[in-house]
């Protein structure tokens, strides 16, 4: 039902009365969207800041919704901004590490930046070696097997 909440979320918005949980009405409105793959339009609601912590289950959600709708709108930078975020500050809250890392993956190859991706799977691979997301991403990243192994190359191990 996530049209029937939106409609009901953009109603409440018109209101000129205060409401404890008005602010967060258009993080609700713009992950419906999301849910809708409005992803476009859900970035609307979804770049309001801050974003409310005292709910990180729902603060982990948004900033998910925001990354990948950011992506969608090929605006790739600031999709991976919202990923590290997610990394650094909530990395346990609702699997956020694994899913952020997976969701970066396909942002750093837009932007060509290689080196990250590559770092972005190790990771996965040494702290999640049997999450659904690392696979993923394996799969996801086997179609850039050349570019991959050009930038192995440049690589300097580590001593």
């Amino acid at each position: 039902y996530w049209r029937e909440s939106l409609q009901i979320y953009e109603r409440l918005m018109k209101e000129d009365y205060e409401f404890e949980q008005k602010g967060m009405i258009r993080y609700w409105a713009g992950l419906n969207l999301w849910h809708m793959d409005e992803k476009e339009k859900a970035l609307e609601y979804l770049m309001d800041s801050p974003i409310p912590d005292d709910d990180l289950k729902t603060l982990s959600e948004i900033l998910f919704a925001r990354a990948d709708s950011l992506a969608s709108a090929e605006r790739y930078r600031e999709a991976v901004d919202s990923y590290l975020h997610m990394i650094v500050f909530y990395p346990f809250v609702n699997k956020n590490e694994p899913r952020a890392l997976l969701g970066i993956i396909p942002n750093y190859a837009q932007m060509e930046e290689w080196d990250a991706a590559i770092k972005s799977l190790d990771a996965l691979k040494r702290d999640y070696p049997d999450a659904p997301e690392t696979k993923e991403a394996e799969e996801w990243l086997s179609a850039y097997a050349e570019e991959l192994e050009k930038e192995k190359q440049f690589q300097v191990p580590a001593q």
